[in-house]
């Protein structure tokens, strides 16, 4: 592997930069050697093994012209910086239509040794303008309303006498070249029409997992010879989630094939999920149906264990190139993970008490939930008040006599502090991965007020301008970064990062990981230290075990690891119920937030000193 790699041809010096020395791991010129013999492939290197690596090295082993990537647009200036040290590659951008014929992608490619990289994101390939789509898919990923759509076009161009459409400027009703345009197209469709690039490599690949979100069917439009998917997690809590996976990077094609024996519809996809995960069948349930009714019915339900193992591994080895930490052979830095426990505050147990004796009864518009959408609910209540209970506002308008807390410096928000200012004396970066954008908000205002320099990244800051902070943090301007668990947790390389700080850990558990991994990775130069200020007594405790004793399916299926417990969904109602029987078991020591206020200045003076010396 190392020769076909050193026999990459360059690219011509007029077009990129001159790309710094670096050393492939052994690991990584083994799988793209592998990888490199495929046409289409999944390749799945755990968080933090560089994965961004393969996205221009697989594509020059195979020899392309042009190379679409596909990402988030969070990770453009990252992967772009890769690109131009690493492999002095010139990624140029194409954002909507226009860019694509500015390029003339259009036209066949020019005859260079090494490819030319264009980069776009999910919204830009699927959206963007376009007015392809209706404005709803059913739950099965089918467009509605195409009858309707058409009948609409026809009666508007009738109306205006085939006229461009001065209302939205999409150009409709059009004529060029003897085509009238019906409805304007979207990136996708028109890169899908000249067939543009002979290679697309997806980053981020769980995008492609939903039968009905507009991005991943305008990436399944693509039909290039060379597909790469670049993915930690194939599979994401349920098996079904592989399937479009490894659909579109068998080759996509309508009907089933020897690579992959399942056709490109929503049908075919549970097919696969009822072939390889085990069916319960509900024998009381039916005896009383019997009881009730006087007639026979069977009850069955899906469930998350998976079965015809040997079956799936023999579907998966063709397309899946796997590598963990664990196998990758090469030392990592050690991760340890910190639980800090600490009582409540005296006005957060109250306001936590409220919300665990009454649950939610309806919606913020006054109608009702069934029995499931209100456990959710209340779970996500329950976590607020051991966050930020001072920010309550959601609650209080679906739960009758609302309470929300006075302070916003409780006993937690103190406690992350205290880490931060930890690590600033050890004159250290911090990140703190937040799910809530009320906490970060106070976060970031009191560190501020401390003189500490942090930025702040969630869903209220650009894709593209998180990137760039991002940078800077990585540069050492930020001395911390208080990231949205969304925003920031997938992609982003903050290896220069020793300490994590989750204040708030998700119900969805493969969040809390991919945050995790943020962090710690293969080039990380030091270890890693992941902080879980807890509550005691609340829902913190319950998510803290749930999460360290949780198994995954995909250990099973990817890793070949035999977990000694079947793996099962996690039940929200046992989960509720444990909660509140560890939230009442009484006896639950109190902190009183006026004494922590009146200290505010202490460790506001503390913080200062270690911000500057750092």
């Amino acid at each position: 592997m190392s020769t076909a790699l050193a026999a990459l041809p360059q690219t011509p010096a007029f077009l990129t930069p001159k790309p710094r020395r670096f050393q492939f791991k052994p690991f990584q010129k083994a799988d793209l050697a592998l990888a490199g013999l495929k046409d289409g492939v999944i390749l799945s290197w755990e968080t933090g093994l560089g994965k961004t690596i393969g996205a221009f090295a697989w594509p020059m082993l195979k020899g392309a012209k042009r190379v679409l990537l596909v990402a988030p647009e969070g990770l453009h200036q990252q992967l772009r910086e890769t690109g131009r040290t690493l492999f002095g590659a010139l990624v140029l951008p194409l954002d909507d239509i226009d860019r694509f014929y500015g390029w003339k992608l259009d036209r066949p490619p020019h005859a260079l040794n090494r490819p030319l990289f264009y980069l776009t994101s999910y919204t830009q390939l699927g959206h963007n303008g376009a007015d392809e789509w209706t404005p709803k898919a059913d739950l099965e990923g089918n467009l509605l309303n195409q009858q309707a759509l058409r009948d609409q076009r026809e009666k508007w161009m009738r109306d205006h006498d085939v006229a461009p459409c001065e209302e939205h400027h999409l150009g409709i009703g059009e004529t060029k070249n003897g085509i009238t345009c019906v409805w304007r197209p979207s990136l996708a469709r028109i890169i899908a029409c000249h067939d543009a690039f002979d290679c697309v490599v997806v980053d981020e690949g769980t995008r492609l997992q939903a039968n009905e979100s507009h991005i991943a069917l305008g990436v399944r439009l693509l039909s290039p010879r060379f597909r790469l998917v670049l993915t930690a997690t194939p599979i994401k809590n349920r098996l079904e989630s592989f399937f479009w996976l490894a659909w579109w990077a068998a080759g996509g094609c309508p009907e089933p094939t020897a690579l992959w024996p399942y056709s490109g519809t929503s049908e075919a996809r549970e097919e696969f999920g009822t072939h390889h995960l085990q069916t319960d069948r509900f024998l009381s349930r039916e005896q009383q149906y019997y009881e009730d009714e006087g007639k026979h019915r069977i009850f069955t339900r899906r469930s998350a264990r998976v079965c015809n193992i040997h079956r799936l591994w023999k579907l998966i080895a063709p397309l899946v190139v796997r590598r963990t930490k664990a196998n990758c052979g090469e030392d990592i830095v050690q991760r340890t993970i910190k639980p800090v426990k600490t009582p409540p505050g005296k006005d957060q147990w109250a306001v936590y008490s409220h919300y665990l004796d009454n649950p939610p009864e309806y919606t913020r518009f006054g109608k009702g939930l069934n029995q499931m959408n209100a456990a959710g609910i209340q779970i996500n209540f329950l976590r607020r008040a051991a966050l930020c209970p001072w920010e309550m506002s959601i609650a209080r308008a679906m739960v009758k006599g609302g309470s929300q807390a006075k302070y916003t410096l409780n006993p937690k928000m103190w406690v992350v502090l205290s880490i931060i200012a930890e690590c600033l004396e050890r004159k250290e970066q911090f990140v703190v991965g937040s799910p809530f954008q009320e906490f970060s908000t106070v976060l970031k205002n009191k560190l501020v007020e401390a003189g500490v320099r942090v930025v702040l990244l969630d869903g209220r800051v650009t894709p593209g301008n998180r990137g760039r902070y991002v940078q800077e943090f990585k540069e050492g301007v930020q001395d911390g970064v208080i990231g949205g668990v969304n925003a920031i947790g997938e992609g982003y390389s903050l290896e220069c990062c020793p300490n994590l700080i989750l204040p708030g850990l998700d119900y969805a558990f493969d969040v809390n990981k991919q945050f995790q991994d943020r962090v710690w990775r293969i080039n990380s130069p030091k270890p890693v230290t992941i902080y879980l200020p807890l509550i005691e007594g609340t829902v913190d405790e319950r998510l803290s075990e749930v999460f360290h004793e949780k198994s995954d399916t995909a250990g099973l299926v990817l890793d070949g690891e035999l977990p000694e417990d079947m793996v099962e969904e996690t039940d929200i109602f046992a989960f509720l119920r444990g909660v509140q029987r560890d939230s009442r078991k009484g006896g639950v020591k109190t902190i009183d937030e006026a004494e922590l206020l009146a200290q505010w200045p202490v460790l506001r003076e503390r913080l200062r000193k270690a911000a500057a010396q750092r």
